[in-house]
């Protein structure tokens, strides 16, 4: 329910008044997503934490390359 797209915001206010919490938190999320250079970190800090995954990611094939390599080259031997 609190979080449907078609929640009427007189519904919204009623929950929000419940929770002081949920009030609070509702509002400092407007505030951060009205400020452009907030929304600007934002997007970048995303776009970080994307790039860092596919660099793990790569590195993670690297290594069960190597790995394979290694177990072949012992195997030889």
């Amino acid at each position: 329910m609190f979080l449907e797209e078609d929640t009427s915001n007189d519904m919204l206010k009623e929950v929000l008044a419940v929770d002081s919490v949920i009030r609070k938190a509702e509002e400092r999320l407007e505030w951060l997503s009205s400020d452009e250079e907030t929304i600007k970190l934002y997007k970048a800090r995303e776009e970080s934490l994307i790039e860092k995954m596919s660099l793990l990611d790569e590195a993670e094939e690297r290594g069960i390359k190597k790995g394979k390599i290694d177990m072949v080259l012992n195997v030889k031997l």
